[in-house]
């Protein structure tokens, strides 16, 4: 699922900017619908947040 991430983030934005469907998004990348909504309400780990705590303060820095 991590490996979608960016799949799925694309998706994500294009639905709200956009409004394009979800169930074309995912046909037109060749994801499942089902995985979609799987990963859209994943719990996010504590891993992943301690990540992007650093990623953020690294962009402050930078």
């Amino acid at each position: 699922m991590v490996r979608h991430q960016y799949i799925y983030q694309a998706i994500k934005e294009e639905n709200q900017e956009h409004g394009y469907s979800i169930v074309a998004l995912c046909k037109l990348v060749e994801v499942s619908r089902g995985a979609y909504y799987k990963w859209l309400h994943r719990e996010i780990t504590k891993n992943e947040s301690i990540n992007r705590l650093i990623a953020d303060e690294i962009e402050n820095i930078h």
